[in-house]
C-alpha cells in the first residue's frame, strides 16, 4: 500500500480490515490514522450493500453535513478518556506497526509530501470464517417462486433475521450440563427466545433502523449525486410488481422460514474459534447485508429499498427529497472541517 498523495481524494471511513485482524507496517513515509471503534458502526451511516462504496461510511471527514448524519458529531466532539467512547489517532513513521482488529473503522492519510510506503499483513478471524456462511445461506423461497411468492417470504424472513440475536459462543441451553451454564450461569435456550422476539415489535423497530441508517441520507446530493433520483423513480415500478392484495404464506411456510433463518446463526455458533465472537455491532452489520443481497434476489437491485420500505412500513425517502436533488445547486451550508 502506497500513497503521495497528503489526503485522499474522498476521506470517507474505510473498513478494509472488515473480517481480518490486521498489522500495518510502515515501511516509508509517515501515516496518520483516525480508529472508531466496532460500537460506532450505528453512527457511521454505511452504504448500501448494492453501492459501489459498500462496507464504507458515508460520512466525509473533511466536510460532512451536519444534519444528515447527526449521529457521528457526538463521535467527531467525544472528549472522554475512556477507551471505546471516543476517536483514537496516531501516526506511524518507518518501522512501527498499528494491529486493527476486525470492524475497526479508520481512514488513514499520508503526512507531508513524501511518499509513503506501508505493508499490511492479514490474518484469520473469526469474522472471516463466518463470512462465507452468510454468503452461502440459501434464499428462502423455493428456484420456481413468483414475483409474489418471493415478495412473501422475504417480509417473513426479514423479521426471522432482524430477531437473530448474535451467537453467544460459549453459551448452552438450558438444561444442558456444560460448563457455561453450570458453573457461568450462562444458560439460554436460543429457540424458545427467537420465538419470543419474532413476535416483538422491538423487531420491526431493530429492523427499520437498519434500513433507515443505510438509506436516509443516500439520496442527498451532498453525499450521493443521482442515487436519490435513481431510486425514487422505482416506486412506480415497484407499486406495478407488488399484487393488489398483501401476499401472506402458510403458517408452515413461514415456519420453516424462520427455521431457516435460525440455522444461520447456529452455523456460525459452531464455528470453532479462539475465545473471539461477534460484537452485537458486527453481528447487525453482516445481518443488515445479507437481508439487502436477499431483497436483491427477491425484485431486483434496483427495487431492493422499495421492498425494505414495504416491509419496514413507511418510506424512507420521499418525493421532497427527490425534488430536492433536482434542485440542488452544490453548496453545502452545514459542514465542519
Amino acid at each position: 500500500m502506497s500513497s503521495t498523495h497528503p489526503t485522499p481524494p474522498h476521506c470517507h471511513f474505510r473498513r478494509l480490515n472488515l473480517d481480518h485482524s490486521l498489522m500495518h507496517e510502515q515501511i516509508k513515509g509517515t501515516k496518520r490514522f483516525i480508529l472508531f471503534p466496532p460500537s460506532a458502526s450505528h453512527d457511521m451511516y454505511v452504504y448500501p450493500r448494492l453501492h459501489p462504496s459498500t462496507r464504507q461510511s458515508q460520512v466525509d471527514l473533511r466536510s460532512y453535513a451536519i444534519d444528515r448524519f447527526p449521529r457521528f458529531k457526538k463521535w467527531a466532539n467525544a472528549t472522554s478518556p475512556r477507551l471505546g467512547t471516543r476517536p483514537l489517532e496516531t501516526v506511524l513513521s518507518p518501522g512501527d506497526i498499528l494491529y486493527l482488529p476486525p470492524y475497526y473503522w479508520h481512514r488513514a492519510s499520508v503526512v507531508g509530501n513524501e511518499t509513503a510506503i506501508s505493508i499490511g499483513v492479514y490474518t484469520q478471524s473469526l469474522p472471516l470464517t463466518a463470512y462465507p456462511l452468510f454468503k452461502q445461506h440459501g434464499l428462502p423461497w423455493p428456484p420456481h417462486a413468483g414475483a409474489g411468492e418471493r415478495i412473501a417470504t422475504f417480509r417473513e424472513y426479514a423479521i426471522a433475521i432482524a430477531a437473530q440475536l448474535p451467537p453467544s459462543l460459549g453459551q448452552s441451553h438450558v438444561r444442558a450440563g456444560g460448563f457455561a451454564c453450570a458453573v457461568l450461569q450462562r444458560c439460554v435456550c436460543l429457540a424458545d427466545a427467537d420465538a419470543t422476539a419474532e413476535g416483538d415489535g422491538a423487531v420491526r423497530r431493530r429492523l427499520k433502523r437498519w434500513v433507515a441508517d443505510r438509506y436516509a441520507a443516500i439520496d442527498d446530493p451532498r453525499v450521493v449525486r443521482g442515487v436519490g433520483e435513481l431510486v425514487c423513480r422505482s416506486d412506480a415500478a415497484f407499486a406495478r410488481l407488488l399484487p393488489s392484495e398483501a401476499p401472506r404464506l402458510p403458517h408452515s411456510r413461514t415456519a420453516w422460514v424462520r427455521t431457516h433463518a435460525r440455522a444461520l446463526r447456529t452455523n456460525v455458533q459452531q464455528l470453532p474459534n479462539r475465545g473471539e465472537y461477534f460484537s452485537a455491532e458486527a453481528w447487525e452489520l453482516e445481518l443488515t447485508s445479507l437481508l439487502e443481497d436477499v431483497a436483491g434476489a427477491a425484485v431486483g437491485a434496483e427495487l431492493a429499498l422499495q421492498l425494505l420500505e414495504w416491509v419496514v412500513g413507511s418510506p424512507v425517502l420521499t418525493t421532497e427529497k427527490c425534488e430536492r436533488e433536482l434542485h440542488y445547486d452544490g453548496h453545502i451550508s452545514t459542514s465542519i472541517d
